[in-house]
């Protein structure tokens, strides 16, 4: 027994079963022609028909289905995790990036929190610090530890905003490097083929073992979808924030490294101006929301990265789920930082 779909515009053959003679309706590729055959069978005794069965049914058109609700269906993965990835360039600079990320948090709620708790200035901390003689080489690696997660965010921002802006990831130097010996045999070929043709044997050599990533780079591969053809959706958007206000919050702690350092008064005497600005409650919350929100979106969002580090929350639907729980966890703690 076989089954075959046949269809024509308007109307759609579901099935039909045989007995006998399947090579007649392997030719049956046009509903027309297949109408023609399957009526000769019949006629000729090829086919039982007891044992035919035809249902007719109005053609549908498929329904079209979203790439993220198909993903969701299939049960896909949102991408490869820790366990089953084997470590590349790209893969640490990124996991760096969300650790260096928590990092700058982590600095700005100690500097925020200690501005506002402790009652003595960052001079009389400094001058403790100065107390313990600590020797030079000490004194560089602890502004060394201290100052790499800054750096290191601001500039892997600066490449992300490349990647996503300027489509650096589109034209690679090591995809031009890897097209120079095959331009150059292409010239020799060229030039020995002007005289007379020559054949000539090579041993043979098996191919040589290459990387993914090398692979993308010669064929000239995007590193992803950048913003110009690339659809808004919500995991795009809350990724393009997260690296925003990572930024941000390293400028935050740029500003109070700096100012504290070549600043002649501490954070109570602006303080204390701020609070001369006579500034309505509504004011001064809505100024303390707008500076605690990139702090606290990027620090929830943070969790929410180290969670799927875990090899869990991976699939489309649980990745919009802990999207929307993450923006409720920003909105909240960004509302109890504003009240304090």
């Amino acid at each position: 027994m076989f089954s075959r779909l046949l269809r024509t515009q308007k109307l759609q053959i579901i099935t039909y079963n045989v007995h006998k003679g399947p090579s007649v309706f392997q030719k049956a590729l046009c509903c027309p022609k297949a109408i023609f055959m399957m009526n000769k069978a019949i006629h000729t005794g090829q086919i039982n028909h007891a044992a035919r069965q035809i249902v007719y049914k109005e053609y549908v058109k498929p329904a079209y289905e979203d790439h993220d609700h198909k993903n969701m269906r299939l049960k896909r993965p949102m991408s490869p995790h820790l366990f089953d990835y084997a470590p590349t360039l790209p893969a640490m600079t990124s996991i760096g990036q969300r650790i260096s990320g928590a990092i700058v948090a982590f600095y700005c709620v100690m500097l925020a929190a200690g501005s506002l708790f402790l009652s003595n200035g960052i001079d009389t901390y400094v001058s403790m610090i100065q107390s313990l003689n600590l020797s030079r080489i000490s004194v560089f690696l602890l502004k060394l530890i201290i100052g790499f997660p800054f750096s290191y965010h601001f500039f892997i921002g600066l490449r992300f905003v490349g990647f996503s802006l300027l489509k650096l990831g589109t034209k690679s130097v090591l995809a031009n490097l890897s097209r120079l010996p095959t331009l150059l045999s292409t010239a020799q070929y060229a030039q020995a083929a002007a005289g007379a043709p020559k054949l000539t044997f090579k041993k043979y050599e098996p191919p040589i073992q290459e990387h993914y990533d090398v692979k993308n780079a010669r064929l000239s591969r995007p590193l992803s979808p950048h913003l110009t053809i690339y659809q808004p959706q919500l995991t795009s958007m809350l990724s393009i924030t997260h690296r925003i206000t990572g930024m941000m919050l390293t400028g935050y702690a740029t500003v109070l490294g700096v100012g504290a350092l070549v600043s002649p008064h501490d954070v109570s005497h602006y303080v204390t101006m701020v609070e001369g600005l006579n500034l309505s409650p509504v004011t001064l919350i809505l100024i303390k929301a707008i500076l605690a929100s990139p702090f606290a979106y990027h620090f929830v969002n943070g969790l929410r990265h180290l969670y799927w580090d875990t090899a869990k929350g991976l699939s489309i639907k649980e990745v919009y789920s802990t999207g929307y729980a993450m923006l409720a966890g920003t909105l909240v703690m960004t509302l109890i930082l504003a009240a304090l």
